[in-house]
């Protein structure tokens, strides 16, 4: 009886979510909250926003939902989230928009390749701050970077180098 009560429930919410569109959080909280999947008529709703997507393909789906993945693909913090809690690992699609921003490539490396990123160490030489917590995280010094990265050797005078901390 308890069992047909919640299901009642449910189905009253997802009426009312649809129709007066309150969004695609009010339904990840009442679904997480009752133990219920996927809801097919509210996808749309919830691939108009990246981080609804996120959460929805890392709590309800529990795996990659490649439909919603170009939505997602629009925040790099959402791309950053799905990568580490869907992926978890590497969003090889996804690496050209990252490499569009330095924090997010220094982020990138550190919690989703756990190792240096060395296609990208040329675009994080473009902000002094993001360069000093890579080096701190991967514990090198600009000297060792330049040695170790082939498209760094073009770097002749540290001295040209952002100014470091």
């Amino acid at each position: 009886m308890a069992e047909n009560n919640q299901d009642d429930i449910l189905s009253m919410m997802k009426k009312i979510l649809l129709k007066e569109a309150m969004g695609p959080y009010a339904y990840l909280n009442l679904v997480i909250n009752m133990g219920k999947g996927r809801w097919p008529e509210a996808e749309p709703i919830i691939l108009s926003d990246p981080e609804a997507a996120t959460d929805y393909a890392h709590s309800i789906i529990c795996g990659r939902w490649v439909e919603a993945e170009p939505i997602i693909m629009k925040n790099l913090n959402c791309i950053l989230r799905y990568a580490r809690n869907v992926l978890h690992g590497r969003w090889l699609d996804a690496e050209p928009i990252i490499m569009k921003s330095p924090p997010h490539i220094q982020r990138y490396a550190s919690i989703i390749m756990k190792k240096r990123w060395l296609e990208a160490e040329p675009i994080i030489f473009q902000d002094a701050n993001v360069l000093n917590d890579y080096l701190r995280r991967f514990d090198l010094n600009v000297v060792e970077l330049i040695e170790t990265n082939p498209l760094l050797r073009s770097v002749d005078d540290v001295s040209d180098l952002p100014l470091l901390e």
